[in-house]
């Protein structure tokens, strides 16, 4: 009934005495409205309780976190890594065609790539390399690094806390590894 249901708000908006929530006298509190606290009307009742599990210090990583979406990230990574050796790839617009197979495979869909195109096919005008060699030997280095993470972090990547001094040493491989996964 309505007004059931609005002693149930009241008791829910009641100044607090003795840290108990408690209902208003003679008011009628509907069963499952309220879930029961700690130290209410029953001191014997308590909550559930699991012992917390520790904070970890590393970031779990794919192949961690879901080691059959790795697999299969990894499978595409690689062929998209033979592609580049083999350079199948001549323009931008090839690789990132290619870099987008490997992103749908891991969920993380993006459209078109426009950015990253536009880097790779102007890297000849700005001194850079040619972009028949960035897709070639140059992607297949990246694609390899991002194929690595597992064997460079095989326990997650180490996290730095806020407020605490501490220290991450990371290889230069480690480094562009994370780089290149991204």
């Amino acid at each position: 009934p309505p007004r059931a249901r609005h002693a149930a708000l009241r008791a829910c908006r009641a100044p607090r005495t003795s840290g108990a929530l408690r209902a208003p006298e003679g008011s009628v509190v509907l069963a499952g409205a309220m879930p029961p606290l700690a130290d209410d009307a029953n001191p014997k009742f308590r909550l559930g309780r699991q012992p917390l599990r520790p904070v970890s210090r590393k970031v779990r990583l794919l192949h961690q976190s879901q080691p059959r979406m790795w697999r299969g990230l990894k499978s595409e990574l690689d062929r998209v890594a033979a592609r580049c050796a083999a350079c199948e790839f001549i323009c931008g617009t090839d690789l990132a065609a290619a870099i987008q197979e490997v992103r749908n495979a891991s969920g993380r869909a993006t459209e078109g790539m426009i950015a990253f195109r536009r880097a790779v096919d102007g890297a000849k005008d700005r001194g850079v390399c040619r972009a028949k060699t960035f897709c070639g030997p140059v992607a297949e280095c990246i694609v390899r690094l991002a194929a690595c993470l597992p064997w460079l972090f095989p326990d997650g990547l180490p996290v730095l806390v806020k407020g605490e001094t501490n220290e991450a040493f990371l290889t230069r491989r480690q480094c562009a590894a994370i780089v290149a996964a991204a």
